[in-house]
């Protein structure tokens, strides 16, 4: 397996992750498959809030054993966009205890699709205050942003600076995001 420093965050990730959008046939297929992407060399798991059971499979493999390897392996969750602190709390310690674990390696803030989602992320008392505490609190190692939005949109979340790494849709078909990936490379995001 490859690994790739993952910009300011300095962590090294396999250039292959394992996500688990699509993994929920049961959790003993999940705790499986999670075993078998560790056992290959991949040691970036990624999950969400909204992934259905997801985060609840993963903290069952970590209760099967993996937990073991907790040192070698980064965790990423993600959690939408709250309109307050407190309910961006309540999910974060939510999204920790389903996954059983006590830190998170990389938290997104999911689906940061439109100036509304921006403008929820720049309030002074909403969810980044949330996010903040728990960095401080260091049950969130580093923040960064999944998006689906308009290029505009994209260009004016990265340049608020809150972000160490940015997770968007950049393929050969797919290339409207370049100036995307050039920002971010440019401020040194992974």
């Amino acid at each position: 397996m490859r690994y790739r420093r993952f910009g300011k965050t300095e962590m090294m990730l396999s250039v292959f992750s394992f996500g688990t959008m699509r993994y929920l046939q049961s959790e003993a297929n999940a705790v499986a498959t999670t075993f078998k992407a560790v056992e290959l060399g991949i040691n970036h798991i990624e999950t969400a809030k909204g992934y259905g059971k997801s985060e609840q499979f993963i903290g069952a493999a970590f209760r099967a054993g993996l937990h073991k390897q907790r040192d070698r392996l980064y965790v990423t969750t993600k959690i939408s966009p709250t309109q307050d602190a407190d309910t961006m709390r309540q999910y974060i310690e939510q999204s920790l205890q389903k996954m059983n674990l006590d830190y998170i390696d990389n938290f997104d803030l999911h689906g940061i699709n439109t100036w509304e989602h921006l403008e929820m992320v720049r309030q002074p008392n909403g969810c980044m205050k949330a996010v903040q505490e728990a960095v401080d609190a260091k049950i969130i190692r580093h923040v960064g942003c999944s998006t689906h939005a308009p290029l505009d949109v994209i260009l004016a979340t990265i340049n608020t600076d809150l972000f160490e790494s940015i997770n968007l849709h950049y393929y050969y078909f797919n290339q409207r995001n370049q100036p995307v990936v050039q920002l971010a490379h440019e401020k040194d995001m992974g």
